[in-house]
Order: structure tokens, then C-alpha cells, then sequence
């Protein structure tokens, strides 16, 4: 394995983040409730899926 060279710049258009909307409301939740725990009942998820 090779080290990470963390001198070269970072081309941002290569970088991709795919997220879904389910991922995306969990993550809101979370967000309005202020507890992974709550937003996990309102979605009726566990707890360990949102955080």
C-alpha cells in the first residue's frame, strides 16, 4: 500500500458523492430532532441505520 501524498491539490469534479433521498430525510431528521434515537422512530428505523 502507498502512502497518501497529501501535497497534490485535490481535483473537486472527480470527486462524487451519491446519496439517496431516504439517506437525505434520515439525515434531516436528525437534523431537526437534534437525536439520532428520535429520528430513527419517526421513520420507523433503527437507530444504527441513521447514525
Amino acid at each position: 500500500m502507498r502512502p497518501i501524498d497529501y501535497s497534490s491539490p485535490v481535483d473537486r469534479s472527480k470527486c462524487i458523492v451519491q446519496i439517496s433521498l431516504k439517506q437525505l430525510r434520515y439525515a434531516a431528521a436528525a437534523a431537526r430532532t437534534g437525536h439520532f434515537g428520535r429520528a430513527a422512530q419517526l421513520y420507523s428505523a433503527s437507530q444504527p441505520a441513521l447514525s
